[in-house]
Order: structure tokens, then C-alpha cells, then sequence
């Protein structure tokens, strides 16, 4: 693939990235539900995989050969006129050898007891292992690459976790609780490189919890408020000014909040239903970046939503009309720094206060 990169500016560069990647994998898993008493049941699940992969990567950076009019005719084909090469990365098998492929046998495995005191009520703990397979950078990133960081290793979780649920008040209510602890090795970080990506592998953990609480407390009304707060820590992660220490991880904030609140009724001498909906959510800032540059910290964020719908009572059809945002609250929602640009930085906002009306027939 050619593309140009910054073609308005006065030193345009172009990117030639010629990249082939093959994958494959093989894998075997088993699951055991096993009921030790009428209200004990263990869990045990197992998943063994091989995963081979290998890579061709050659990547070019090439300056204009006329400045005065860089990359002539790109839209329309991708033989156009380069200048000089200025850079670039050639990772083949003449070039790097065995650095361009690997081959890696892992595991993974999950272990529940899961209590069930009646029919309504589930109190579980539960200890998993989790794998996620190892992998190459590539593509549109800063180069040259040292050929020793073409790689990343695989990256390993345990996790632990005990819960609640349960359904009480005449079956119109239910509660779902769980608090986790997350332990990872080799967590696949990724970084953003001058105009691209680039991953690494960080040990780090998180804690927290989370609960939902759903009511139906009179005919045709459902509440719903749902929660969740996380602690995270990755090791040993430099910031843009050189600093290492250990950092928040990327898109984790600490809190989140959203709440819904529906009513619905039937209409008087009709098969037709009115309902109405009033939802929200909110979330804390978090760091967009692992290095947790304060250029990359997206701000903490809500929105509220409400709508108005019409069905019939065998939901053949359905018309709703909907406002998203109500308080047209715009805020950045992402940001991608490009601190080998020039320190740049490129940013979301979510999308402002927005109508919609739609209509839904089935047919069956």
C-alpha cells in the first residue's frame, strides 16, 4: 500500500508499507459442570492452543521527487513519482531470520464453585487463566524498528472473582454483585510512535467491583442503576519527558454510572402500548495513553437520553422517537498524541444533542 502522509506540508513524505502476515492456530478445549451436593456445583474448564505466526514487513519512507508538487496523481494510482528513500524497515528472512516468526504452545483454564441457597439466589468464586497470543508491530508506525522489538510476547491474566445474584420481592427486583482482582504478565501495552502504534509487553493489576440493581416497583415501571469502580497499575512505563514509574492504565476510568428509568402503559380500548424512557451514564476521566502524559487524559464525561415509543401489545411494530444527549454535552471522548510529530495530538468529541425517529415492522 502507498500512501502519502502530511501532503500538505512543506517536507510531504510518502509511506510504501508492503506487509504479509501469515497466522495459524490449533486448539482443543473441555467443560465440567459437576454438582458435588444439591447446592454446590464445581466448574472446570481447560483450553490448550498453538498458535504459529510469521511475517514479510517492508516498509519505505520516500520524499517527493518535484517539492513543488509532491506525490502527483495518488488519488487516482499508486505509481507515482518518488524522491529519495529516507527510511524504512526490511524485515524479511534474508534480513532478520528467525525474528520474523514464532511458534507458542499455551494454556488457559477456569476453576468455579458456584453456592445456590434457592432458586433465586447464585454466590460464586471463581479463579481463571487467560491467554492472549503473541504478535508482531507492524504497519504505519515510526520507523526505522529495531528488529528486536518486531515482537511482542503473549500476555497472561489470572483473575479472581466472587459474586452475587439474586431475584427477590415477589421476583420484581434483582441485584447482580462481583468484586475481581486482575493479575497480568506481559500485558500488551500499546503506545502510540510518532504516527502509528507500537505495542510492548508491561506487568500490571486491577481490582474493583461492580453491582446492577433492577426494580419493578409498580405495573409498567423499570428502574435500572448500574455501577462499577476499578484500580489499575501497570509497571515500569515512560512518559513522553523520559520519566519511568508505574502507571494508570489506558482507557480504564475509575468510575462508572448509568441509570435508566422506563414507564409504559396500554391504552385505553387498544392493543397499543405508550412508553416512555429517560437514560444516562457517566464515566471518571482516563488516560488515553500508558505513559499518562496529561495531553492524553480524556476528561470525565455524562449524557443524558430520552425517548418516546408506540407498540402494539404483540410487538409487530414499533415507532420511536429519541433525543441523544439532551443536554447537548460535548466533550472529547479520545485522543491520540503524535509526540514524534511535532508533539502533536488529534481528538473526538462525542456526537452532540441528536434526534432520531424510527419505525420497526416484523414480520413473523
Amino acid at each position: 500500500m502507498i500512501a502519502p502522509f502530511f501532503q500538505d506540508f512543506p517536507s510531504a513524505i510518502m509511506l510504501d508499507a508492503d506487509v504479509k502476515q501469515k497466522a495459524e492456530g490449533l486448539a482443543a478445549f473441555a467443560n465440567i459442570e459437576y454438582d458435588l451436593a444439591e447446592e454446590w456445583t464445581l466448574v472446570v474448564g481447560a483450553r490448550a492452543s498453538r498458535d504459529e505466526k510469521e511475517i514479510d514487513q517492508i516498509n519505505s519512507f520516500f520524499l517527493p521527487a518535484d517539492p513543488a508538487n509532491p506525490f502527483p496523481g495518488y488519488e487516482q494510482s499508486t505509481n507515482v513519482p518518488v524522491g529519495p528513500n529516507v527510511g524504512g524497515n526490511v524485515f524479511t528472512d534474508e534480513t532478520i531470520g528467525s525474528l520474523r516468526d514464532f511458534s507458542e504452545n499455551t494454556w488457559s483454564g477456569k476453576l468455579e464453585l458456584d453456592y445456590k441457597p434457592g432458586q433465586d439466589t447464585l454466590i460464586y468464586g471463581s479463579i481463571s487463566r487467560g491467554i492472549k497470543s503473541a504478535g508482531f508491530n507492524n504497519g504505519f508506525i515510526t520507523v526505522p524498528l529495531p528488529p528486536e522489538e518486531l515482537q511482542f510476547d503473549s500476555e497472561t491474566l489470572l483473575a479472581y472473582e466472587v459474586g452475587y445474584k439474586s431475584t427477590f420481592w415477589d421476583r420484581k427486583a434483582n441485584v447482580s454483585m462481583a468484586a475481581f482482582y486482575y493479575d497480568y504478565s506481559d500485558f500488551q501495552t500499546l503506545n502510540f510512535v510518532g504516527a502509528g502504534t507500537f505495542i510492548t509487553n508491561k506487568d500490571g493489576n486491577l481490582y474493583g467491583a461492580e453491582a446492577e440493581f433492577t426494580v419493578l416497583p409498580i405495573e409498567g415501571l423499570t428502574l435500572r442503576l448500574n455501577g462499577g469502580f476499578v484500580d489499575t497499575e501497570l509497571s515500569d512505563v515512560t512518559n513522553s519527558g523520559g520519566v519511568t514509574a508505574d502507571r494508570d492504565m489506558a482507557l480504564a476510568p475509575e468510575w462508572t454510572l448509568s441509570a435508566m428509568a422506563r414507564y409504559e402503559f396500554q391504552l385505553k380500548d387498544s392493543d397499543k402500548f405508550l412508553g416512555f424512557q429517560i437514560d444516562g451514564n457517566a464515566r471518571d476521566s482516563f488516560f488515553n495513553d500508558p505513559g499518562n502524559n496529561s495531553a492524553g487524559e480524556v476528561p470525565a464525561f455524562h449524557v443524558l437520553n430520552a425517548r418516546v415509543f408506540l407498540s402494539d401489545a404483540a410487538e409487530r411494530f414499533r415507532v420511536t422517537a429519541s433525543v441523544e444527549n439532551v443536554t447537548d454535552n460535548q466533550e472529547i471522548s479520545s485522543i491520540f498524541l503524535l509526540q514524534g510529530l511535532g508533539g502533536y495530538r488529534y481528538f473526538f468529541h462525542n456526537r452532540p444533542r441528536w434526534y432520531s425517529i424510527s419505525f420497526t415492522y416484523n414480520f413473523m
